[in-house]
């Protein structure tokens, strides 16, 4: 990829959803579908960002981009990034900031 100036760089954070509804792969769809051949072909990148806490969901995510879109990872247009737990603060005992309620920040 040495000399390919990318023009945008689209990024697509994503977590596992209280209501279980999934749209990820969707959302991934939308985007290439919506790309010409030359934006494909280098001027665009589209980067996924797994960041739920659960590492087994992370890898099913990982899992079934790169079933449906193997392609697209191997010619660089799309990357998938998968962060470990322990990178992440812990998420208890938050002190509360702009009025937050004790849910939030418990």
């Amino acid at each position: 990829m040495s000399g390919v100036v990318v023009f945008l760089t689209i990024g697509i954070p994503s977590i596992r959803r209280v209501n279980g509804n999934a749209y990820l792969l969707k959302t991934i769809h939308s985007v290439i579908d919506s790309m010409t051949p030359r934006e494909r072909s280098s001027e665009v990148k589209v980067v996924v960002f797994l960041a739920d806490l659960d590492p087994t969901y992370n890898n099913r995510s990982a899992e079934a981009i790169l079933h449906q879109y193997g392609s697209e990872v191997q010619t660089g247009l799309l990357t998938i990034l998968r962060v470990l737990p322990g990178y992440y603060p812990p998420l208890v005992g938050l002190p509360r900031n702009f009025g937050d309620t004790v849910s939030t920040v418990a």
